[in-house]
């Protein structure tokens, strides 16, 4: 997958890293020209952290509570696949599946690379799709339950 961006390391000074990743990522996911089926993929700003939206911490970063999230290297390191995955997302090597929501909270459409143990969620509105995660698959439980869920999708 030649179309996978090269992966940006941790230089070891969290502050510089993180706000070249926030310019990274303005670049790539603030500019409206991010498209999936025809439909817009916009970021979810709210709840921001310190002035930053919640779909860059949420690619970035870890954790159940919004306000306790820690960095992960891993997933900063990778800050522009999702948008990669997305626009690459006939590829062969990208898994797609959509999975409906109780409640009526909408539809969340998965990519994943199986090959690079990462995944990219959006989340169907009526606007169009949020991209609301993206994150490395580390745990064998988590791939066999996403192989599962895929392969249930795909029988459908």
């Amino acid at each position: 997958m030649d179309w996978l961006p090269e992966i940006i390391p941790f230089d070891g000074n969290w502050e510089e890293y993180e706000d070249s990743l926030y310019q990274s990522y303005s670049r790539l996911y603030q500019n409206d020209d991010l498209y999936y089926s025809g439909q817009k993929v916009r970021e979810k700003y709210d709840p921001a952290i310190n002035k930053k939206s919640c779909t860059f911490w949420h690619i970035i970063s870890e954790g159940e509570e919004e306000s306790e999230r820690t960095p992960n290297f891993e997933r900063c390191a990778r800050i522009a696949w999702p948008r990669a995955i997305i626009q690459n997302c006939d590829d062969p090597a990208v898994s797609v599946w959509v999975e409906p929501r109780s409640g009526g909270k909408g539809d969340r459409v998965h990519f994943w690379i199986e090959e690079h143990d990462y995944l990219v969620v959006l989340a169907k509105r009526n606007s169009g799709y949020l991209l609301w995660t993206a994150f490395c698959i580390t745990y064998e439980s988590n791939r066999k339950g996403l192989a599962s869920r895929r392969n249930r999708y795909q029988k459908s």
